[in-house]
């Protein structure tokens, strides 16, 4: 039988009512609403969420009614944006109210708070503020997902695929791709996230840098700045950062080339640095000498870290490593010390371990692998809370999770999570090809890239050359 639109429960009447979906009916009706109504979607969507429980969420929008005096309303059906209007007439002024529905909205999907950005002008306005877009991206219960780019087999393609359950259940990932960007399935370079942005580099088709938040969708392609070389000079190697300027507030890409003269037939000793930002839509060039420090290596994933990016730097005996941290609002380099005693032969991969910057290192030549993970406490301090192994048939590690558990690809091309604290292996049901697979760990983001790139501004006038400090 169903329940009566006019059906009023009393607290008590409702305490006394098991929990289900008849309940959650009781307590919408009891708040005077219509369930088609806006308020059934927001709590749907608090069902995605562990936030004081679904019933308590509903009970908290109750009392908000009350308190504003809404519950004596005569209003039986209306649409959900007249229902918003209605509720947010009557709530400016009350500071309370106000905070409870950012609250309210701070912890929910960014699918849902692009819909709800058409409700009215209020709405729009404080969900595209950067408070709100900071707390949300920052608040507890927007926990990190997994993406993971790899070969899917089904489509045989190279795949974008997004675990939708944050705890890695065994649920259908949701695919991806780049075709709307122009980005080919094969990419140069990934970078990130950072706050919810990866950026991509194609080389092999064509110069072409974009931007791409996956919460939103919105994408951007940043024009490729070119340095005055002579034309037998062409770029072989490239590598990425995206961080955070702490001054301006503002997003940052850097990204390093280093150049073949093919008059020499030598490396030219000078890299070119170019740092995009995303403010002003523009680049600065730059040249560094890089003489004598060592092949810079590319990190697991985005290695950001209070205002600065990391790379790991290999000398040529292949087993002494250095730090290179790039200065996001100085735009200059630093050299800082690795792990001490790290014997020989070790790989190493930077990666991050808790919002810190970490190393991890193993001997590749062993069968029974251990896999030793450093922390840096500040720039140049280390400790190793983490030893893990022996580990057999296990080809790399990829990234470290949640609690200290560990990503790795095995000898046939799966990817594994290793927990930890239960010394046992999850099969994630993805598949290489080998050395293939790549993942980054993606929190939903509002921020946005979108803008129209009306010109290309470079500018030379400060081009210099550095040595690193």
């Amino acid at each position: 039988m169903g329940v009566p639109r006019t059906a009023v429960v009393s607290k008590k009447e409702l305490n006394n009512i098991p929990k289900g979906r008849l309940r959650d009916q009781m307590i919408v009706k009891r708040s005077g609403m219509n369930t088609s109504g806006f308020f059934l979607p927001l709590i749907k969507d608090f069902g995605m969420v562990n936030w004081l429980g679904r019933n308590k969420l509903l009970e908290k929008v109750i009392d908000w009614k009350e308190k504003q005096d809404l519950y004596s309303t005569s209003f039986e059906r209306f649409d959900s944006a007249f229902e918003l209007r209605t509720i947010m007439t009557n709530i400016e002024g009350c500071q309370m109210s106000q905070n409870m529905i950012i609250e309210i909205l701070s912890i929910l999907p960014v699918k849902s708070l692009v819909r709800f950005r058409c409700v009215c002008k209020y709405w729009n306005s404080f969900i595209r503020s950067s408070s709100f877009i900071h707390k949300h991206h920052y608040h507890c219960h927007n926990s990190a997902q997994l993406v993971v780019h790899h070969y899917n087999q089904i489509t045989e393609k190279i795949v974008f695929g997004l675990f939708p359950d944050k705890k890695l259940a065994s649920v259908p990932l949701e695919y991806h791709n780049l075709d709307y960007i122009q980005m080919p399935t094969y990419l140069e370079a990934m970078i990130g996230p950072f706050n919810g942005i990866l950026c991509f580099y194609d080389g092999i088709d064509k110069d072409h840098v974009a931007m791409w938040n996956l919460s939103t969708r919105e994408t951007r392609s940043v024009p490729v700045p070119h340095p005055d070389l002579p034309p037998f000079f062409w770029p072989f190697i490239h590598h990425f950062g995206i961080g955070l300027d702490l001054v301006t507030n503002d997003l940052k890409i850097v990204w390093m080339r280093y150049y073949w003269d093919d008059k020499t037939d030598n490396p030219y000793n000078y890299r070119v640095i170019a740092v995009y930002t995303l403010r002003t839509d523009s680049w600065r060039l730059f040249e560094v000498d890089f003489t004598g420090k060592g092949a810079i290596q590319d990190s697991l994933y985005n290695t950001y870290n209070n205002g600065s990016y990391y790379w790991l730097t290999i000398q040529n005996d292949d087993d002494y490593y250095m730090i290179l941290s790039f200065d996001m609002a100085n735009e200059t380099f630093r050299d800082l010390p690795a792990p001490p005693d790290i014997p020989g032969p070790h790989w190493g991969d930077l990666a991050m371990y808790n919002d810190s910057i970490a190393m991890l290192l193993f001997d590749y030549h062993q069968v029974e692998k251990y896999f030793n993970i450093w922390v840096m406490e500040e720039d140049g301090v280390w400790s190793k809370p983490l030893i893990i192994g022996p580990l057999l048939e296990i080809e790399r590690p990829l990234g470290i999770w949640k609690n200290g558990d560990v990503f790795f690809e095995n000898s046939t091309s799966q990817l594994l999570l290793y927990n930890y604290n239960v010394k046992q292996f999850k099969d994630i049901g993805v598949r290489g090809p080998d050395f293939c697979l790549k993942i980054f760990m993606f929190k939903e983001s509002l921020v946005p890239i979108k803008g129209v790139n009306e010109c290309l501004k470079v500018d030379r006038s400060a081009c210099h050359y550095y040595q690193i400090a």
